[in-house]
C-alpha cells in the first residue's frame, strides 16, 4: 500500500484505545505486541493486547487498499498461528480503505470432500460504507481522520469538521491527527482544485503541523516527488533541443524530408541517437541518401 500503509498504521499508533474501542466492546487496550511470529516469516499490520474484562485477548488489524484473494486465508493462517504461540484468544479484523469489489467476507471456511475442517469468523470493515456523520457522533478522536475515507468523506466540509474536532479553542490542539488528516486527504483527494484548497487549508494550520513526523515525511515525499518532476522535465527539455537541432539541418538541406523526419524522432529518447542522426543527416549528398540513413539507423533500435 505505500504510504497509505505507513499513515493508517501510524494512526493507531496515536490513538490506540479509539481502535479498541471502536473494535472490541469492552476492550481495553494494555500495550503493543510484536507482529512477527517466531515460526514462520509472516507479520501483521497491527497486533495489540487487550483486556475484554478480566480475560486477556488479542486484536489483530489487517490494512488493504487494494483486494487480495488469498487475504482471509491469510487472516486465517496468521491468527491460528498467533493463537497457537501466544496462548490467548486472537480477534483478527480486515479494515479496507478504498472501495473494492474484490473485498472478502467472513466466515473463511476450509473444507474437504464437503467435509467442514475449518470455520474463521473474522472482522470486516469497508470505510466507504461506514456514515460519515458515525465519526463525528463519537468521542474517539483518533478515528477522525478516517472519515475522509468513509461514505461522504470526500468532500471539504468533512476536512473542515475534522480540523474543528481535532484543534478547539482552548484545547492543545492533535498536531499528529491534524497531519495525519493531511496526508490520508491528499491520498484522496484527486481533482486538482479541491487538491490546491486542502494545501491552502492546512498551510493555515503550518505552524502547528511543521514539527510533526507525519507531516514532515509528507512534505519530504512532496520534494521528492518534485525533485523526480524537475529532472524528468530537465530531461525532455534536452530532448526537445535534440529535435530541433536535426530539424533545423533536415530543413536547410531536404525541406521535403521535414514531415517524415517529425513523425519518426516522436518517440526517441536516447541522445546518441539524434547524434547518428544528425551526423548522417549532415553528410548525406542528397534527400534520398539522407531518407535510406535515417531508416537504417532507426531499424537498428
Amino acid at each position: 500500500m505505500g504510504s497509505w500503509d505507513g499513515k493508517v498504521k501510524r494512526l493507531v499508533g496515536e490513538a490506540p484505545q479509539d481502535f479498541v474501542s471502536w473494535l472490541v466492546k469492552g476492550g481495553i487496550y494494555v500495550s503493543d505486541a510484536s507482529p512477527e511470529l517466531q515460526s514462520r516469516n509472516i507479520h501483521a499490520d497491527i497486533l495489540l493486547n487487550v483486556d475484554i474484562g478480566a480475560q486477556e485477548a488479542l486484536l489483530h488489524i489487517e490494512f488493504q487498499r487494494r483486494s487480495d484473494r488469498d487475504m482471509a486465508w491469510r487472516l486465517w493462517e496468521y491468527n491460528v498461528l498467533a493463537t497457537c504461540q501466544l496462548r490467548v484468544p486472537v480477534l483478527s479484523y480486515i479494515i479496507y480503505l478504498k472501495e473494492d469489489k474484490g473485498t472478502v467476507s467472513s466466515p473463511f471456511v476450509a473444507a474437504e470432500a464437503d467435509q467442514l475442517v475449518h470455520q474463521f469468523h473474522f472482522g470486516v470493515i469497508r470505510l466507504w460504507d461506514i456514515p460519515t456523520e458515525s465519526f463525528f457522533a463519537s468521542d474517539r478522536k483518533g478515528l477522525l481522520p478516517l472519515a475522509v475515507l468513509s461514505r461522504d468523506g470526500k468532500n471539504r466540509d468533512v476536512v473542515e469538521r475534522i480540523i474543528d474536532g481535532l484543534y478547539l479553542d482552548g484545547v492543545e490542539p492533535m498536531s499528529e491527527l491534524l497531519s495525519l488528516t493531511y496526508g490520508l486527504a491528499a491520498l484522496t483527494f484527486d481533482g486538482e482544485h479541491d487538491q490546491g484548497w486542502l494545501r491552502r487549508r492546512f498551510s493555515m494550520l503550518e505552524d502547528i503541523l511543521m514539527d510533526t513526523w507525519a507531516y514532515k515525511e509528507l512534505m519530504q515525499r512532496g520534494e521528492e516527488k518534485g525533485i523526480e518532476k524537475g529532472i524528468e522535465q530537465e530531461k525532455k527539455d534536452v530532448l526537445h533541443k535534440w529535435q530541433e537541432m536535426l530539424l533545423s539541418i533536415v530543413q536547410a538541406k531536404f525541406p521535403d524530408q521535414v514531415e517524415f523526419t517529425q513523425k519518426y524522432i516522436r518517440d526517441v529518447e536516447g541522445q546518441e541517437v539524434f547524434q547518428q542522426l544528425i551526423i548522417q543527416a549532415g553528410v548525406a549528398q542528397h534527400a534520398d541518401e539522407y531518407h535510406q540513413q535515417f531508416l537504417d539507423i532507426m531499424a537498428s533500435l
